[in-house]
């Protein structure tokens, strides 16, 4: 038995603890499919039959993903998922 209380979200998710991997798949599906509600619900007006505006769609996905995996990266951080933030350090903490 593992001690890790996220045992299963984590193989759903596809993820792994203490690695570049800690956030799994959820960052890029989460931004896919709110850019896709997005541009379904007609909020940002997206051409798919142009190739700029494809482009900047799947650029500004990818954009949408790395915000996500910082907004996530804070908050395990600061929950104090890897330890207290006193005795993790400035350093360790940013990193």
């Amino acid at each position: 038995k593992s001690s890790d209380p996220f045992y299963w979200m984590r193989v759903i998710l596809a993820s792994n603890r203490g690695t570049i991997m800690e956030l799994g798949i959820s960052p890029v599906i989460t931004s896919g499919m709110v850019m896709q509600l997005l541009a379904g619900s007609r909020i940002i007006d997206v051409d798919q039959s142009l190739k700029e505006d494809r482009a900047l769609f799947s650029g500004a996905q990818k954009l949408f993903g790395m915000l996500i995996t910082l907004g996530e990266a804070v908050a395990y951080v600061m929950s104090g998922m890897y330890g207290d933030l006193r005795e993790l350090g400035a350093g360790s903490a940013l990193l």
